[in-house]
């Protein structure tokens, strides 16, 4: 748990591999940057300052999941299982492809239902007459405009 993130440095030694282990590697990269940019600090203060960051992140992970449930719900699909972890993801360049996001299946499940919602909306607009307007409109709109002489539009010279 975060608690357990929290107390990584207390034994006072920064050892990668173990810390690869249960952050991942771009955690490494970030407290290794960090020692960098803040030469002269301790470990300690590198290490609070690395737990200052991640705990931001944690947070913004925590209103993403937040944000997603509260679609769910604005949709009424409460019966979707969103599954929030890290995963790779198809439609990524192959080199940066893991994501914080919600499960493969559970994505496609999503899609699939907008999908639906979107060809019942059209349906629904196309019964109403709405296309039947909106195609109006657009031949108008590409007929060239009459030119009245009247007050205003008169011609200059």
């Amino acid at each position: 748990g975060l608690k357990e993130k929290e107390d990584f440095f207390v034994v006072g030694v920064f050892d990668a591999k173990i810390f690869e282990k249960k952050w991942g590697k771009d955690a490494v990269h970030l407290f290794k940057h960090l020692q960098k940019t803040f030469v002269g600090e301790t470990l300690s203060q590198t290490a609070a300052r690395f737990n200052q960051a991640a705990l931001g992140v944690f947070k913004l992970r925590t209103l993403h999941i937040e944000m997603d449930t509260a679609v769910l719900d604005a949709y009424i699909w409460n019966d979707i299982k969103l599954k929030h972890d890290f995963y790779e993801v198809d439609y990524l360049p192959e080199n940066d492809r893991v994501r914080f996001t919600i499960h493969p299946d559970t994505r496609k499940e999503v899609l699939k239902r907008l999908l639906e919602l979107n060809h019942k909306i059209h349906e629904e607009e196309m019964a109403a007459g709405l296309w039947d307007k909106k195609k109006a409109k657009k031949e108008d709109e590409g007929k060239p405009k009459k030119q009245t002489k009247g007050k205003g539009t008169g011609e200059l010279f």
